[in-house]
């Protein structure tokens, strides 16, 4: 009886000890993208980048599970150190065009926080500029296999304050879909001047 009880124990210990390295995944992308369209150095102003990952539909990505390394934890940090103000509607408020009042009066649908892959396009973009110096937009599509399996993330910039034409990102988006992936997301960021 103990010697049955005592492995049981066991097996139970070992498996659990093993679950949360198979349960929890990070947020990040498990290959790197492929690149579409370059010009220009990536750091620069005015530089053009055209870029896609394809990844497993992992529901980490649309979690609030917030990279733990790379370019979006160096802007928290970044952030943090600047003590610059986060709150959005306070942020909104400082800036009250229409478009913004009709944010403030929808934030209870419309403003939640980043999910993992919002936060993965931001890094990226602040690993090309770095927001604070610089501020620049991006653009990102998300879309999903008909299988419902995969994702595919485009991700477009041309490290300026504005985006400009999107045909650049619109064009494969537009094939994608009509060989069977569904769009599910748009991302554009309009960033801030912390200065």
């Amino acid at each position: 009886m103990f010697r049955r009880s005592f492995l049981a124990a066991t097996v139970v210990s070992l498996i659990a000890a093993a679950a949360p390295a198979h349960a929890k995944r990070a947020c990040e992308f498990e290959s790197a993208p492929r690149v579409l369209m370059e010009d220009g150095d990536p750091h620069e102003v005015g530089s053009k980048l055209l870029q896609l990952w394809e990844v497993a539909d992992h529901p980490v990505l649309w979690s609030e599970t917030a990279p733990e390394t790379g370019d979006y934890r160096r802007f928290r940090d970044d952030l943090a150190q600047r003590k610059i103000e986060t709150d959005p509607m306070h942020l909104l408020e400082r800036s009250p065009t229409e478009n913004n009042r009709m944010v403030m009066r929808n934030a209870g649908d419309w403003i939640r926080p980043a999910a993992c892959l919002e936060m993965l396009m931001f890094g990226h973009q602040y690993g090309r500029l770095n927001t604070f110096e610089t501020p620049s937009e991006f653009a990102s599509i998300i879309l999903r296999s008909a299988d419902r399996q995969r994702l595919r993330v485009y991700y477009y910039t041309i490290n300026h304050d504005g985006i400009g034409r999107m045909d650049s990102i619109v064009e494969p988006t537009l094939d994608d879909r009509r060989d069977g992936w569904e769009v599910l997301v748009a991302l554009h960021s309009h960033v801030f001047h912390p200065g």
